[in-house]
């Protein structure tokens, strides 16, 4: 019950007062990720005379904790250039989301007013600048659907999809240009607390120790996303990686390469993969409107990558990230590690010993988190011969008529029995697709119950067959 009263905790760090708020639980994580920053933030300097070291911005930040301001990608040079000039201070603090097209900036407040200055005149040119390709967007689609008027019925389509992929890049850059604007109105700057907790979602939050160590390794700090999230079609430059390519690797599948082109001003993407079997697949959203991408090709992408649409996948825009995530991820000894050994608090009389000890614990742990924790799920246990990946989704086949899909679950690892567990909470809706019926959803706790009986059934007639 302490951890659901709202607490409020004051630390010194560098000579600078911070004031954390939150639950018991959540002060005790950002201090944890303070600790983490500390020790492990340090980034390389640049040759710009106003960049500092993390700990000289702690220490000039006398009266109140550093601030976090927050700069696109595409003015980050201008911005710390005119920074620079105006004789501003400021230290890089680890991206915490690598793939928003945005860099984090710590500022001392007392110079947190004129940045803020720099960076909102910057986006306000940039406003401006995309005003000028919207209107061009417009006139582009005013065109076409002139056009559209006039043409032949088999040129139809192929100008409704150009006006829907034209409209798509507009809508694009409204939300690009929605969230400058809001960020003018409400302020560039974040606390560093904020800061911190917009690493949700990433292993920063669920180890900062750890992710801080990886991230000095070249490890981005991101959230994963579902493979649909992932592969949807983007229309606007404004959000295309500068590499033009971008890696996809998926918990499990393969991993998938998705290129960038523009035609006629509006970007689409090829994908190409190659499966475990050694198969070469290559797909493309060129021509293609979102609806058509998400209905016909998609599934059968994921399909062939063996994918589930649900499957979360960590997303790389260079080879050399992909490789460093490859490298390190998971194998970087932490600080505490390596003081645990130093004090020679772990000894094995043998490799084999310790292999065998560490075997023990890895599966003492998985079995930990694999148990069962909430009453509100169910459990579904499929044989692998009933269980189908089509088109993103898991099938489970009941008999020859009847197929339950289920929606943003994944199975668990085969049992020791041959079958396959799945757990999903009771209120989790199924959709149960009969012959010559139309389908129905139900909850989870429902279709498990008619599971049930369509296996009692199975069995009586069975039986039944049996002796006669």
């Amino acid at each position: 019950m302490a951890d659901e009263i709202a607490q409020v905790c004051q630390l010194e760090i560098e000579g600078a007062k911070i004031v954390l708020k939150g639950s018991v639980k959540v002060i005790a994580w950002l201090a944890q990720a303070l600790k983490a920053l500390m020790e492990k933030g340090a980034t390389k300097l640049t040759e710009h005379k106003g960049e500092k070291s993390m700990k000289d911005i702690w220490k000039l930040s006398k009266d109140a904790p550093p601030q976090v301001i927050v700069i696109d990608d595409a003015d980050l040079k201008n911005v710390l250039a005119a920074a620079e000039k105006a004789g501003l201070r400021w230290c890089p603090v680890p991206d915490l989301n690598a793939n928003d097209g945005k860099t984090p900036i710590c500022i001392p407040p007392q110079d947190a007013g004129l940045f803020s200055a720099i960076v909102q005149r910057y986006l306000t040119d940039d406003i401006t600048e995309s005003q000028k390709i919207l209107n061009s967007y417009n006139a582009d689609i005013a065109e076409l659907k002139e056009k559209l008027l006039h043409a032949s019925p088999e040129k139809r389509n192929e100008i409704r999809s150009k006006i829907e992929n034209i409209e798509q890049a507009r809508d694009e850059l409204l939300a690009i240009m929605d969230d400058k604007k809001n960020t003018l109105e409400k302020g560039c700057t974040l606390s560093f607390q904020d800061y911190l907790s917009s690493g949700a979602g990433t292993e920063f939050e669920k180890d900062p120790e750890k992710a801080m160590a990886e991230y000095e390794k070249g490890v981005d700090i991101a959230p994963s996303f579902s493979a649909v999230e992932c592969m949807q079609p983007i229309r606007n430059k404004a959000l295309m990686p500068d590499s033009k390519i971008r890696f996809y690797v998926p918990e499990v599948g393969v991993s998938v390469t998705r290129e960038f082109m523009i035609e006629d001003g509006v970007v689409y993407s090829n994908y190409s993969f190659k499966t475990d079997k050694g198969e070469m697949f290559e797909f493309t959203d060129k021509g293609k409107t979102k609806e058509e991408w998400n209905t016909s090709v998609l599934p059968e992408m994921l399909d062939k990558a063996g994918i589930l649409e649900d499957t979360k996948c960590r997303v790389f825009d260079s080879k050399e990230r992909l490789a460093a995530y490859s490298k390190y991820f998971n194998n970087v000894l932490l600080n505490s590690e390596v003081k645990l050994t130093e004090e020679g608090k772990l000894v094995f009389s043998s490799a084999e010993v310790e292999k065998e000890i560490r075997s023990s614990v890895n599966d003492m742990l998985k079995s930990m988190a694999s148990a069962k924790v909430d009453e509100n799920q169910v459990e579904l246990v499929i044989p692998p011969e009933k269980l189908v990946a089509k088109r993103g989704k898991i099938n489970v086949i009941v008999d020859e008529n009847t197929t339950f899909v289920l929606k943003n679950v994944k199975p668990g690892p085969k049992q020791y029995d041959g079958n396959y567990k799945i757990s999903i909470s009771k209120e989790s809706m199924v959709t149960i697709q009969e012959k010559s019926k139309p389908a129905k959803k139900v909850s989870a706790e429902v279709a498990s119950k008619e599971l049930h009986l369509a296996r009692q059934m199975a069995v009586a007639n069975f039986s039944a067959a049996h002796k006669r």
